[in-house]
């Protein structure tokens, strides 16, 4: 048996959970023998708030202490945080330190969806599969995708996204960053060009915050983008999918295809 250990930035609503962090630990059971798997959230902010309620929820150093008092000595751990940001180098930091500790004799670790220009491809027609007919089948809807919590060099992995969709003759699919006002701008402008009346925010998170955390987040980027725009951006008709990342099965499958090199390559990678 091995310890796989999948790492989430976590959230606050139990169903959005099982549906994205609890369906891919099925589907890491289902396709992969002798494995014992194990979840972790990243986020402190949402731990603290899950244990308020009543909730408990592991972090990364107590998954650890947990798979170690279980007596595992290696880890695989696969983050299925979207971009190599804030939240990946968190988690990296609590895993260097228990290697350091001599806790465990390896910590192999996995990729997170977006780190290069192969893994925009790869997302891009993974995302084009999955929103095969964007806005869940609404004509006239098209979809944002949205990286509201942007890591290093998320502008310019939204781009590579947006080109990749304009390249499969999506013209109602694109990304932005949400700390980039003007690209949020620029592909809305594209969207609406491309035929969309309405438009589905698909927010870049493994898996979807509480429904009022989500229209704040959204209307928060759209706020700085609306000052920008004027009136032309108070006529766009903008609301959330209301679905996270993982819930997806296509874009499972991408991260189930990174944790497969990593059970094969069984070596330390570090994003």
């Amino acid at each position: 048996m091995r310890a796989v250990l999948t790492v989430s930035r976590g959230g606050l609503d139990k169903e959005a959970c099982e549906r994205s962090v609890g369906a891919f630990g099925r589907w890491i059971r289902e396709r992969f023998n002798e494995v014992a798997v194990y979840h972790a959230f990243s986020d402190a902010r949402v731990i603290r708030e899950l244990r308020r309620r009543g909730i408990h929820a592991d972090g990364v150093q107590e998954a650890l202490e947990r798979i170690r008092t279980d007596g595992y000595m290696s880890v695989f751990v696969q983050p299925t945080h979207v971009m190599d940001g804030k939240e990946n180098e968190l988690m990296m930091e609590e895993l260097d330190a228990r290697v350091g500790y001599g806790c465990f004799t390896a910590v192999n670790v996995g990729r997170p969806l977006l780190c290069d220009r192969q893994d925009c491809q790869r997302a891009a027609g993974a995302l084009a599969e999955a929103f095969s007919c964007a806005g869940d089948g609404d004509k006239g809807t098209a979809v944002l995708f949205l990286a509201d919590s942007p890591g290093k060099g998320a502008g310019r992995l939204c781009r590579r996204l947006s080109a990749v969709f304009s390249e499969l003759g999506r013209k109602d699919l694109r990304a932005a960053a949400g700390d980039d006002s003007s690209g949020v701008l620029e592909a809305l402008s594209s969207l609406e060009a491309g035929g969309a009346d309405r438009i589905a925010v698909q927010l870049l998170s493994f898996t979807a915050p509480e429904g009022d955390e989500i229209s704040a987040r959204i209307a928060g980027i759209l706020a700085d983008v609306r000052k920008r725009a004027g009136d032309r951006a108070e006529k766009m008709e903008v609301h959330s999918t209301g679905k996270g990342l993982g819930e997806y099965e296509e874009v499972r499958r991408i991260y189930g295809e990174n944790l497969r090199v990593l059970l094969q390559q069984e070596g330390s990678f570090r994003v």
